[in-house]
């Protein structure tokens, strides 16, 4: 890749967004319920709570979708981060089955939302590739397809190497596993377009109003931003990787881990039409894993977890070399013990989704909608709203208090694994 490259922090979402605002809004002295953050999970919680009547502010320490939810890939995928198998495996047949429906349905939601609101956000239905780079990795795709297919009725197709070669436009990976239903879309004007839904229905969206502290109230509770105060009936902490200090229940059960993304110069043409040729999305099963994609402008856009993307690129598409990197951005992803994604209330009563493991593009919406179901008090229960997640232990991390620590640790592994594949790759290597 080309030396030097942007300065970090310069999102390609950010920079290829229109310009928007939200209606200036005051902070409410009450209201029903109180969201803590406006990324997906906040904003579609919001959203559907807007659209039931009930009275909502939502309190942004920065801008709608400043976190990972206009940081991401733009890939909208199926699934979680462990496979259908392991979901049986380790969760029985019925909560995995229903456990992957929701994942699907909440690509549907999505959807409809973005049909009845006119969200315009680069929605693409091109599909997704999961990509293998050994024999292990290619069987373990198999067996992912086949279960799919025999208890799911899921449609997935598996690739092999000169498939593959031709599907990516690179000779890397030796086998991959096509999901249909999976999409790419721009994930800034999604979250801005529901913002803009969300507002429209009567929600308030308070951008720069960092919540300092939650008590409980007079059966309900007060937060507290600024100088201000807002007293609700609910509260849902809907923030993930970025969770605030006055939620250590939280803190204690997620690992921020950052995650680097680049996104190229529009390609040339030939290049353009020769990188995932079917508009596919893709990500593979290393250690570290890559993702990307291509845009409608012809860009790249390569994540991963080295903080080494432009080299990483370079290892999958030796042909870029001297391409020029425009933005290199980071995130974080909230890394739950069991890699799956929770829902449900703190000891505090708070509502809070959390946990999504890179996987939450998609599902944030859907869990929105369940905190805006559990806030309302919708069903005989929350297990009836909660469904499969219902009852799923959330464990905290083992290493309680280190999670700055752990992740440094993480990366310097992560940087130890990609220098050590480049030299195994090198040309006689």
């Amino acid at each position: 890749m080309s030396r030097g490259g942007p300065p970090d922090g310069r999102t390609y979402w950010k920079a290829s967004a229109t310009a928007w605002s939200l209606p200036p809004a005051e902070a409410p002295r009450r209201a029903d319920v109180a969201v803590v953050g406006a990324g997906f999970t906040g904003l579609s919680a919001a959203y559907h709570l807007a659209l039931a009547g009930a009275s909502v502010a939502v309190f942004e320490a920065g801008e709608v979708g400043e976190g990972a939810s206009g940081r991401n890939g733009g890939q909208v995928l199926p699934g979680y981060d462990r496979d259908y198998p392991e979901l049986v495996e380790r969760l029985g047949l019925a909560r995995a089955q229903a456990m992957w429906r929701l994942s699907l349905s909440a690509i549907e939601r999505m959807e409809a939302i973005m049909a009845r609101e006119g969200i315009e956000c680069g929605w693409e239905a091109y599909g997704h590739l999961e990509a293998a780079t050994t024999a292990a990795q290619r069987d373990a795709l198999a067996r992912a397809g086949d279960a799919l297919a025999r208890d799911l009725q899921h449609p997935t197709r598996l690739l092999g190497p000169a498939e593959m070669e031709a599907a990516v436009g690179s000779p890397f990976y030796i086998a991959g596993l096509e999901f249909p239903a999976a999409r790419a879309f721009h994930p800034l004007l999604y979250a801005r377009g529901l913002a803009a839904a969300a507002a429209r229905r009567g929600a308030v969206i308070l951008q720069g109003r960092r919540v300092t502290a939650v008590h409980r109230r007079d059966g309900g509770y007060a937060v507290a931003w600024g100088e201000g105060r807002t007293s609700c009936r609910e509260v849902i902490v809907a923030t993930n990787a970025y969770v605030p200090p006055f939620a250590p229940w939280l803190r204690r059960r997620i690992l921020p881990v950052t995650s680097t993304v680049v996104a190229t110069a529009p390609l040339a043409p030939g290049y353009a039409a020769r990188i995932l040729p079917g508009r596919q999305t893709l990500s593979d099963l290393k250690t570290p894993m890559y993702y990307f994609r291509v845009t409608a402008d012809a860009r790249l856009v390569f994540g991963g977890g080295t903080g080494e993307e432009g080299r990483s690129l370079v290892r999958v598409f030796p042909y870029l070399e001297g391409t020029r990197i425009d933005y290199r951005w980071h995130g974080r992803v909230a890394v739950s013990a069991d890699w799956l994604p929770h829902i449900g209330r703190t000891p505090e009563g708070w509502l809070y989704a959390a946990g999504y493991t890179g996987h939450g593009a998609a599902f944030s919406t859907e869990a929105g909608a369940m905190l805006a179901a559990l806030a309302l008090g919708e069903g005989t229960d929350d297990t009836a709203t909660l469904g499969p997640f219902a009852a799923l232990p959330f464990p905290p991390m083992a290493l309680l208090g280190q999670h700055g620590r752990v992740a440094r640790m993480v990366r310097a592994y992560l940087r130890l694994r990609e220098r050590l594949a480049a030299y195994a790759h090198r040309p006689g290597g």
